[in-house]
């Protein structure tokens, strides 16, 4: 399997500044009599920043990763739209992890499942557990601007350094 990049979406691939940017749309969409399927995903595409988004095509782009989600979204009924939208953007989704509600165990079964060794996690929070991949989990700082140019180069950095040391070993 390629590289893989665990991904959160809410807080990277999404920001403050974008959310406040869209406000006046978010609102006459919301303040509908009624909310179908069609303006909940289209609410939820409103949050994306194209420099993320941007930002994360040249990660995978650069270190030949594919992409699994472990963004709450995935349990969405928004989730299908969301992903679909992010494939035709270029980034090369191929999977969820499981929802189990504990992103750790998510992530650390997936890993095991298909013997991963080349991957990294990029999230905005800490979460129980994850302290164990510190080598390779990406933080996303600030949440106004999400994945920065900062962050991209860190995560490359980390993908190239872990596959090097591998090479190493062998």
């Amino acid at each position: 399997m390629n590289n893989i990049i665990f991904l959160d979406i809410d807080g990277v691939l999404t920001n403050d500044t974008q959310i406040a940017q869209t406000m006046p749309k978010r609102h006459r969409l919301i303040n509908q009599p009624t909310l179908d399927l069609t303006d909940e995903v289209e609410l939820a595409l409103l949050d994306f920043d194209y420099k993320c988004i941007n930002n994360l095509k040249e990660i995978a782009n650069s270190t030949n990763s594919s992409i699994v989600i472990t963004s709450s979204l995935k349990s969405t009924n928004v989730y299908p739209y969301i992903a679909e939208y992010l494939v035709r953007l270029g980034l090369p989704i191929i999977d969820r992890t499981e929802n189990l509600n504990d992103k750790y165990q998510e992530i650390s079964n997936y890993i095991s499942k298909y013997r991963l060794e080349d991957y990294i996690i990029i999230d905005d929070d800490y979460f129980m557990g994850c302290d164990e991949y510190a080598d390779r989990f990406i933080y996303v700082q600030n949440e106004q601007i999400g994945l920065s140019k900062t962050e991209t180069i860190k995560a490359i950095n980390e993908i190239n350094k872990n596959k090097d040391k591998r090479r190493r070993l062998k």
